[in-house]
């Protein structure tokens, strides 16, 4: 008989989820399924699942807090088994859905979390650094590696902030519509939208693509050393490696975080929340990050500030 896990696996898929959110589903609820066996001899299965209750659940929440885990990872968590647990009783294969114990944790402003602001404000490059690093990778464009990685830097800035996975997944047929300026790309959540892209993109594309003259419009558009479509696990990688070297903070997701933060400052939270393919803009909040400098800045430099200043 089919796994539960499988049977919501395959309901997701059927909602157009992208295969990495389905394969992080299923890595998450197997580990789940580790601890029932571990600590009540029970599995995932449709007999089993029956007889789940609500303070085994909150037992694996209390397990995932003594790991350390930071709150947003117990959220999500917490999201994925509930959403299992909804799909198994709205499906009729258990009478009583044990997750409606669970609830998300609310972080709570503690020095920690200031702590933990203040490092992920140190992660958005300024401009200066942005140029720097992309100087640094440009001269050594000899490489095709180096054309590569310059060229997926600069889509994702001319994009205002493309995911990691989008820009892997395009072939080469997709240069055509960049050059349009309009991009019709299948994002997070499986959904097809068109993305603005900025013409600045061009010569990093053409510089990369100089190394691939014979490459066949359904190849992929970026390819590892090897000739393999590069994921975002190699991508983190060769781009950790040339962050570290100009003392950056490491990350592709950097980059996205950056841009979202730039136009939610200069075109607004709607601008910000429609490029990012987001559907409201409090999801967009989550990426928009301002410095201490900017703060003291707006509260220094408005009208009110002006009328009292002395």
């Amino acid at each position: 008989m089919t796994s539960t896990i499988d049977l919501f696996i395959s309901s997701l898929a059927a909602l157009n989820r992208q295969p990495v959110t389905l394969q992080q589903y299923r890595d998450d609820l197997r580990r789940f399924e580790k601890f029932l066996q571990q600590e009540f001899s029970l599995s995932l299965s449709a007999a089993d699942a029956a007889n789940i209750r609500g303070y085994m659940l909150e037992a694996y929440m209390q397990q995932l807090f003594q790991r350390g885990l930071e709150v947003s990872t117990r959220n999500k968590y917490i999201m994925e088994i509930k959403e299992f647990f909804t799909y198994l009783y709205q499906s009729q294969l258990i009478d009583v859905n044990p997750s409606t114990v669970l609830r998300c944790i609310k972080e709570k402003d503690t020095p920690e979390k200031k702590e933990k602001d203040r490092v992920r404000e140190q992660k958005i490059y300024t401009s200066q650094q942005l140029e720097a690093f992309m100087n640094t990778i440009v001269c050594g464009r000899e490489y095709c590696n180096d054309r590569r990685d310059a060229a997926i830097i600069a889509l994702i800035i001319a994009s205002g902030g493309m995911r990691a996975s989008e820009v892997c997944g395009l072939n080469i047929s997709d240069v055509d519509a960049i050059r349009t300026g309009i991009l019709n790309c299948r994002r997070k959540g499986g959904n097809w939208r068109d993305i603005a892209v900025s013409p600045f993109v061009l010569p990093y594309l053409d510089a990369y693509l100089e190394k691939r003259p014979d490459a066949a419009p359904d190849e992929p558009l970026f390819v590892s050393t090897h000739g393999e479509r590069v994921n975002r696990k190699t991508l983190w990688k060769t781009l950790a490696h040339k962050q570290k070297k100009a003392e950056l903070a490491t990350g592709i997701h950097i980059l996205r975080h950056m841009m979202l933060s730039e136009i939610t400052r200069t075109g607004g939270g709607a601008a910000a929340r429609d490029i990012a393919g987001h559907s409201s803009i409090s999801i967009t909040n989550r990426y928009a990050h301002s410095t201490q400098e900017e703060r003291t800045e707006l509260v220094s430099s408005n009208a009110y500030a002006k009328a009292l200043a002395v």
